[in-house]
């Protein structure tokens, strides 16, 4: 019999592969003019897909604000658990797998910023002005000795530079996710 649970986490794992631009039944890559390959719905797909594996760490209850629930922490046998990927994957990719690891649902979530900022800390990003009014991050002299570099992607809205973390630049994280949280 399938679950209410089962249900959740086929969604979520539909989610992911259409987020990623594969087809989640045939596992082949989705063709670049299809709508489903258009980056605002990838980016509805990663959300609504963390949404999901949130409920389900909440034992299939949606939650209300995190204010009640304890900090993120992180423990050896949970940053054993994470997947790291063989191939540069963003930020987002990396924080969904450390918060897929975690299976307290008491617990808050890691979340892209408490990473990108650390990283800026320790000198591998920078923050810039990239229009007036308008900030981000970008890659340092450090950045590709970590195994971090960058990307120039097209989407719906034109050209962006996306930040890829190759497996090096995951371990990296991992190995000082401890360290980074307590900061």
């Amino acid at each position: 019999m399938v679950t209410e649970m089962d249900k959740l986490r086929r969604a979520k794992e539909y989610l992911e592969k259409l987020a990623e631009g594969v087809d989640p039944f045939t596992g082949e890559t989705l063709a670049h003019d299809t709508v489903l390959n258009n980056v605002r719905l990838s980016r509805c797909f990663f959300y609504t897909a963390g949404v999901l594996g949130r409920v389900i760490r909440n034992g299939g209850r949606i939650g209300g604000a995190s204010g009640g629930k304890k900090p993120f922490i992180i423990t050896d046998e949970e940053i054993a658990r994470v997947s790291v990927s063989d191939k540069p994957v963003p930020v987002s990719v990396f924080v969904k797998a450390v918060n897929d690891a975690v299976l307290d649902p008491e617990r808050k979530t890691l979340s892209a910023v408490k990473i990108t900022g650390w990283l800026e800390k320790k000198g591998l990003l920078k923050t810039v002005e990239a229009e007036p009014g308008k900030r981000r991050k970008v890659l340092t002299e450090k950045s590709a000795a970590a195994g971090m570099s960058s990307e120039t992607r097209q989407g719906a809205g034109g050209t962006y530079e996306i930040m890829l973390y190759d497996k090096k630049a995951q371990r990296f994280l991992l190995d000082n996710l401890k360290n980074m949280t307590e900061e």
